[in-house]
């Protein structure tokens, strides 16, 4: 089974740490890049052939950078940890952005997980 190529954009170094560490202990995700920044957010996704990205940035923020990434790579899963740290927030093609809930690991990865799974049935 190929593994779902995760890439983290913008996220702080302590957050960014701790998911790293929680999804490299995953036999089915690998985090296959880091990136401080949104400039060249789409070079960089479709150069680590990634699956699902995370970012650090809020609702508003979020509209401006998914866009031209999901032009680029419509199958592609965008996930955002709120300024707060408190949610997590998908943007779609449509596009559009979904409350998923209280941000923790388990339930990160979880939403990766069930992306992935809808875009291989």
């Amino acid at each position: 089974m190929e593994k779902t190529r995760i890439i983290m954009i913008g996220v702080p170094y302590l957050l960014g740490d701790l998911l790293e560490s929680a999804i490299g202990h995953l036999s089915d995700v690998a985090l296959v890049a880091r990136k401080e920044d949104t400039t060249d957010a789409v070079d960089c996704v479709k150069r680590h052939k990634a699956d699902v990205v995370i970012f650090r940035l809020s609702e508003e923020h979020l509209q401006s950078v998914c866009r031209p990434l999901l032009r680029a790579v419509p199958d592609l899963v965008v996930l955002s940890i709120t300024d707060e740290d408190r949610m997590m927030l998908q943007c779609e093609l449509r596009p559009r952005v979904v409350d998923c809930g209280e941000a923790s690991v388990d339930a990160l990865i979880n939403l990766i997980r069930s992306h992935v799974q809808r875009r291989t049935k």
